[in-house]
């Protein structure tokens, strides 16, 4: 079995040329992802590789017949590779950042994704993402908790530019769009055992069967993973270390030749370290750091200063001088979904029903010391539903396919945070013999609790947020050539939120029963609501040169929607909101496959007009969105997959991005000359896979690959610490493959040359004086044995 698999697969006249067929693994528009799958093996090969299929516009289609910068993977090349979760495969696809952990959060699961200049930072709940996750068809709503593993999943699409009118809002971006194997009519099952460095132990398995002579099928996989510690704190406490388990059930029933019915269940638990962070930088000027080393007690252990800073990746050493402060990573996350196929009349109707829940609570020690300067810790509970319903058919001589759909989704949240005060703050002998003068109660009590135990802040935010869309897609041909594409969806959004804050700590200090002093009442108490309406447009249009060159030349908006600020340390009388954002663009592409079917070539030139920015930073020890800037975002993606002789693959791709802000709002917190957040210019990936054949029952694969990313920024602010220079990924593998038998046995390794970078960070240089930064995984290597049966 070949590693790659090439995706828009032709039936060919000239036999073996295809025979094991390549993934454009090397990532832009169509490539690595594009991936898929070849389309005849030879006569003498025991398996003929799946076609792939993409559902870019939500139908099935290859992917060179679909007019859209689509990117897709399969499963078994991701396998191959030693992925192990969805944020991998923006290595290999051109203008794609996604990394697993976002700033401030300290958790291993929330996702931060930029396509082509545009995403968000922030994970928390009252803001949006710019890029949407879906997983079989359902929207994932909230960064946390989207970073998904690799159990089942047949192909992972990656559709860049605005998605506005098919998949709807915070596609502003883009969207990655996951989908897992289904149920078949034949027995069948799978098991799958990795080990890896830092004793990295993986087993997925999968069974698939059928219960009633291809009207009733049931499949079933799960994994469980386990990984230690990358490095650790300066209390042993470890970072970066994996523990996680999870399983899907999914039930397919043919009910009739009209109607069919899936069923499907995911479940996922984790107790994991934080990933790798330090800190790389301080302001002694800072408020925060002046008043502690200030206040601090006569004790010099007690001054922060720039001991503590780590600038450098030590793999197996200290990474974190902390000692103080909630660590790791914990989270529960379980979804049902039904989707219902059912063909009346001629028309095609879909129905997906879905609900999905999640419980997670991760923390982090931002000043990574003994001395609790700042920290923070989230408890996030969150349930969703959606409902949504596609119609589709054709009209006019079947020169008209539309599809008309409508979506129902609701989402609850619920957020438990605590952020530390600095306890030197208050260990000063004369604040200290002021609270003994006092007469016993409350007062001296609570003061002598700030004197010798500091405080702590925070408290709970929730949303309660609705949406309603309903959208039409049309595609009329005027020839056989022709094709013009229109589509509309209107979304109407109300959003609601409440927060809570307070000394919380102190509180606690108080007897039972006692009144509460007004100076340490809640901060905030306040709620408030607010509704969006938007009317995104897409126009598209098509002309297909000959079978294999298709051009293509589309109009397209998107929208990302407002919300309110929820995390403050000082009082307000109202959560600060902010607007949507919206982006149009602009697109000529180009779909291509030459050189008798040997060599594919896809461009795509894109010019956007991105306005009423959403910028997430720290000010005051606040995160804090506003609506901040207009900008132009202009680019292209170029991929390629080459087929120079037989048994070898050529693959490629470069992605470029020009992003700059046009005009600035008052009190912004960019500057005109401020890099984008993880938009590097130049993005390149290049990938070789060579098969030897051994007789008839066996081959061996050899595949290499190699990506790239020029410098970019991981703060709105561009922190010169958090900027991080241009760096590129070596990785590489080989596959025994015994085909008759189903067995294979790979070796991979990621990173081959430990370049050590930082994948996202955070800083507030003015009031706490802090910079941290989150570094990406060293080199990695293992072995997989696979199993088919």
């Amino acid at each position: 079995m070949a590693i790659f698999e090439t995706s828009s697969v032709r039936n060919m006249t000239k036999g073996g040329l295809f025979a094991t067929a390549a993934v454009l693994p090397f990532v832009t528009g169509v490539s690595l992802a594009s991936v898929a799958q070849a389309a005849e093996e030879t006569a003498d090969r025991a398996m003929v590789l799946e076609e792939i299929t993409v559902t870019a516009r939500k139908r099935s289609e290859t992917l060179q017949d679909t007019p859209v910068s689509v990117t897709a993977f399969t499963g078994n090349n991701m396998e191959a590779r030693g992925f192990t979760d969805v944020s991998q495969i923006s290595d290999f696809t051109p203008n794609v950042q996604f990394d697993s952990t976002a700033p401030l959060s300290g958790g291993s699961n929330a996702a931060t994704i930029f396509i082509r200049g545009v995403g968000q930072t922030d994970f928390n709940h009252n803001v949006d993402p710019g890029v949407g996750v879906y997983i079989d068809g359902v929207y994932l709503a909230r960064s946390v908790g989207s970073v998904l593993g690799l159990l089942d999943v047949e192909r992972i699409e990656v559709l860049r530019g605005p998605q506005g009118t098919l998949f709807g809002k915070n596609t502003i971006g883009g969207a990655v769009n996951v989908t897992t194997r289904k149920p078949g009519g034949e027995f069948e099952g799978k098991l799958n055992a990795t080990y890896g460095r830092f004793d990295r132990f993986q087993i997925n398995g999968m069974i698939n069967i059928p219960l009633n002579e291809d009207k009733l099928a049931l499949r079933l996989s799960g994994s469980t993973e386990s990984q230690d510690a990358i490095a650790y704190r300066a209390d042993g406490v470890g970072l970066g270390g994996k523990n996680n388990d999870g399983a899907r059930a999914t039930l397919y029933w043919d009910a009739s030749d009209n109607l069919d019915v899936t069923l499907s269940a995911d479940y996922t638990t984790a107790d994991e370290d934080s990933p790798v962070e330090s800190l790389l930088g301080i302001n002694p000027a800072a408020q925060l750091i002046i008043l502690n080393n200030a206040f601090v007690a006569t004790d010099p252990s007690g001054i922060f200063d720039d001991r503590f800073v780590i600038d450098s990746l030590d793999v197996g050493g200290v990474m974190d001088n902390g000692t103080s402060e909630m660590v790791g990573s914990r989270y529960e996350i379980y979804g049902l979904s039904m989707t219902l196929n059912w063909n009346v009349a001629g028309i095609d109707v879909k129905s997906i029903t879905a609900y999905r829940n999640m419980d997670m609570s991760f923390g982090r020690d931002a000043d990574h010391s003994p001395l609790v300067i700042q920290g923070t810790s989230n408890d996030i509970e969150h349930d969703q539903f959606s409902q949504e319903f596609n119609l589709t058919g054709t009209a006019l001589d079947d020169k008209l396919d539309w599809l008309l759909g409508a979506l129902y989704f609701e989402e609850q949240s619920y957020n438990y945070s605590i952020v530390p005060i600095v306890p030197g703050l208050f260990q000063n002998p004369g604040l200290e013999a002021m609270a003994l003068s006092l007469p016993d109660g409350p007062d001296k009590t609570m003061l002598l609790g700030i004197v010798n135990g500091g405080a702590s802040g925070g408290g709970p935010d929730s949303i309660d947020n609705k949406s309603y869309a309903a959208f039409l897609h049309t595609s009329y041909h005027f020839t056989d050539e022709f094709t013009l594409t229109a589509g509309l969806r209107y979304t109407h959004e109300k959003k609601y939120v409440d927060v809570k804050s307070s000394f919380y700590q102190l509180l606690e200090l108080l007897p039972e029963g006692a009144p509460v002093p007004d100076a340490f009442r809640l901060l905030t108490d306040t709620d408030d609501e607010k509704e969006f309406d938007n009317l995104s447009l897409h126009l598209n249009l098509e002309y297909r040169w000959n079978d294999d060159v298709l051009t293509y030349l589309s109009y397209s908006e998107g929208f990302k929607s407002g919300g309110f600020n929820a995390r403050y340390l000082s009082p307000r009388p109202a959560p600060i909101s902010f607007d949507e954002e919206e982006v149009t663009t602009y697109e000529f592409g180009v779909k291509s496959e030459l050189l008798e079917h040997r060599l594919r070539l896809n461009i795509a030139a894109f010019y956007s007009d991105y306005t009423n920015i959403q910028v997430s930073a720290v000010q005051n020890g606040e995160p804090f969105t506003q609506n901040a800037a207009s900008a132009t975002i202009k680019g292209f993606e170029l991929e390629f997959t080459a087929l120079p002789m037989e048994n070898l693959t050529l693959m490629g791709g470069i992605g470029y991005l020009d992003a700059g802000y046009d005009s600035l709002d008052p009190g912004t917190l960019v500057t005109l000359d401020d890099m984008f957040v993880d938009t590097p210019e130049w993005s390149v990936n290049v990938a070789a896979e060579y098969t030897v054949p051994l007789g008839d029952t066996a081959e061996l694969v050899f595949r290499g690959d190699y990506s790239y990313r020029s410098k970019f920024a991981n703060d709105a602010t561009n922190t010169p610490q958090l900027i991080q220079d241009g760096y590129g990924l070596l990785n590489g593998g080989i596959t025994l493959d015994f085909v008759e038998k189903g067995l294979s046995v790979t070796a991979y390794g990621r990173n081959l040359t430990d370049e050590h970078y930082i994948m996202s960070g955070w800083a507030d240089i003015g009031s706490i004086g802090l910079i941290d930064g989150t570094w990406g995984r060293p080199r990695e290597w293992g072995v997989t044995v696979n199993y088919n049966f």
